[in-house]
């Protein structure tokens, strides 16, 4: 089987088990969740737009089911997550934005808009603004991330400059290159080995993940498993809105490298060769 047949056989499985996964939990489900099923689905169809009404609502109503458990169910929360299992990480999120935000306080983050542009802050904000650890801090990084016109990954960043800086998944800080072409470098080198090993060692011809999932008995899935899978899905989440930022950057990078590329050439131009000097030239006819 040639790899591009794999890969299209793999989404399929991959498509089957999530459709089955889905169909379990709702036969699980208490009639009055399968009521409030459909709002949730509008809610994350419409909040594609990153509005944040959509979102707080939508929290709202997963708070509703988490904090009710004898109208949908001891394990209604976990049901729904497992039903929206792609979408599991926003449902999270939107959940803690309910909790975290009061009435009165999701208001006057939404009225935050500036007079001059329009600019106002959105879905993507949100999730960087909900690490913060207090409601002061968050107004604060609300009104900067205003006042400055922050890009999400804008505002991640002034967040971990404030509160600890770089660091890694261990806790330990990340050494940051001292050159931007060393930066660079060292962004190249990691992307090409997290592209190799996806390739190779992850999803290869002869150790695909999802084949050797395929190949455990009933009595093979445990604990580890299943929470591992649900943590590194999160994380390839967060990675995805990362690589779109980064892929943006990178964009804007070329384009300046290129404006200052034509600069040096225009300078470099001007410049005589060494070793050659320009002579007067006298016009005025005498000897």
């Amino acid at each position: 089987m040639t790899r591009r047949r794999q890969q299209t056989a793999q989404a399929q499985r991959a498509i089957e088990q999530l459709a089955a996964m889905r169909n379990a939990a709702l036969e699980q489900m208490p009639e009055r969740l399968r009521e409030i099923l459909n709002d949730i689905r509008t809610a994350l169809e419409a909040g594609r737009d990153n509005t944040l009404n959509q979102y707080w609502n939508l929290g709202s109503s997963l708070n509703e089911i988490r904090e009710h458990p004898l109208l949908y169910g001891q394990n209604g929360m976990a049901l729904v997550l497992r039903y929206f299992f792609v979408q599991r990480r926003t449902l999270r999120r939107a959940a803690q934005f309910a909790r975290e935000y009061s009435v009165e306080e999701f208001a006057q983050l939404r009225n935050l808009v500036r007079d001059d542009n329009g600019f106002s802050l959105h879905w993507g904000h949100v999730g960087y603004l909900l690490l913060l650890p207090s409601r002061a801090a968050r107004n604060e990084f609300s009104e900067r991330a205003l006042a400055e016109m922050w890009t999400p990954a804008e505002l991640g960043g002034a967040i971990r400059q404030r509160y600890g800086g770089a660091r890694g998944s261990g806790g330990r800080p990340n050494r940051v290159p001292p050159t931007l072409a060393k930066q660079l470098f060292q962004f190249k080198e990691e992307t090409r080995k997290w592209v190799s090993k996806y390739n190779n060692v992850w999803f290869g011809p002869q150790n695909d993940m999802s084949e050797n999932l395929e190949s455990l008995p009933a009595d093979g899935v445990d604990d580890e498993i299943a929470e591992n899978l649900g943590t590194v899905s999160d994380l390839l989440e967060t990675m995805a809105e990362a690589v779109q930022s980064a892929l943006h950057r990178m964009e804007l990078m070329a384009v300046r490298v290129e404006e200052l590329r034509r600069e040096q050439a225009a300078a470099t131009a001007t410049i005589p060769p060494a070793g050659r000097h320009a002579r007067a030239i006298d016009l005025s006819g005498s000897d």
